[in-house]
């Protein structure tokens, strides 16, 4: 889910300023928070991570945290009860087994919705080595590993307070165990970024599908999509192998078979109607993508008029 609106964005268009949010550190008697040992040797693969400090808390009414600009990444996990997370574009509910990624420089606040609000969290430096943290979105997602997050981050914190030598070993399973889990949520969020992309893509060729006429300039397919024109024509070339304006070209010209399928519709009328000015430049367009001029291929289609 992104966190953000067309107020948001209309002040970034604009220069304006975003609502700040101040900084608070609430944590009233009766919260209970255990912190991941960081010092031990076993703790290295976190080190190498990025993480600079991670615990499970189980906070009361009257918690609150609130970064205006924080210098880390968060990784945030509801493990039962509820949480409200509070950021210029609005306030959201993290009910349990939501995952709360929050890059660093991002601002929020986040309390307990309700009585109690238990939460797995880790911070990590920015730039962050191991995971795609970045940016200034904030997302939330369903969480498909948080379970094996808290189990290994449980086990990590029974193992730091025995001092035989299986405990080294059995620390350094469990910290190994919850980067497995959070590089599967991470993967995972990857492909749920790349599916919202593809939606996003298909929707916007649909629209191209319904009024081919309309002048679709790079720009204007851009800003539909809500991305630079720079970034829209990379993703266009990493997911399609083409450039913008050929599949707006390809999309017309399928608009014009089902066109020539159509007894009583003269080229020059079919032009216009996938945005070419002519008949001549529709012509090229048609050769360019299929091989053959328009009224060839209409000659050729079964049941299509002759001439």
């Amino acid at each position: 889910m992104r966190l953000r609106t067309k107020k948001e964005e209309r002040a970034e268009s604009t220069g304006e300023e975003a609502p700040e949010i101040p900084a608070i550190h609430s944590i009233p008697k009766g919260c209970r928070e255990r912190f991941l040992s960081l010092q031990a040797r076993a703790a290295m693969p976190l080190l190498e991570a990025g993480v600079i400090q991670a615990g499970l808390s189980s906070v009361v009414a009257g918690y609150e945290m609130s970064r205006p600009r924080a210098g880390w990444h968060l990784v945030l996990l509801t493990t039962a009860g509820a949480g409200f997370l509070e950021t210029p574009p609005g306030p959201v509910k993290l009910a349990p087994g939501d995952l709360l990624l929050a890059p660093a420089q991002s601002a929020y606040r986040y309390r307990v919705h309700g009585r109690r609000w238990e939460l797995a969290w880790l911070h990590f430096r920015n730039p962050c080595p191991a995971f795609p943290l970045r940016g200034r979105e904030i997302r939330i997602v369903r969480a498909g590993w948080g379970a094996e997050l808290v189990a290994s981050m449980e086990a990590s914190l029974r193992e730091s307070k025995r001092r035989d030598g299986a405990a080294f070993d059995a620390a350094l399973l469990h910290h190994r165990l919850l980067l497995n889990a959070l590089g599967r949520e991470m993967a995972g969020l990857g492909a749920q970024e790349a599916d919202e992309k593809r939606r996003s893509f298909d929707a916007l060729w649909e629209a191209v599908m319904v009024d081919p006429a309309s002048p679709w300039t790079v720009q204007r397919l851009a800003e539909r999509a809500g991305l630079s024109t720079t970034h829209f024509r990379r993703l266009a070339a990493a997911m399609y192998g083409k450039s913008p304006q050929r599949l707006v070209a390809e999309l017309r010209m399928l608009r014009a078979q089902e066109m020539l399928k159509t007894r009583g519709i003269r080229l020059r009328e079919i032009a216009a109607r996938v945005g070419y000015q002519s008949e001549f430049s529709f012509s090229t367009a048609f050769r360019r993508v299929f091989g053959m001029a328009p009224d060839a291929w209409r000659r050729g289609f079964p049941g299509s008029p002759q001439g």
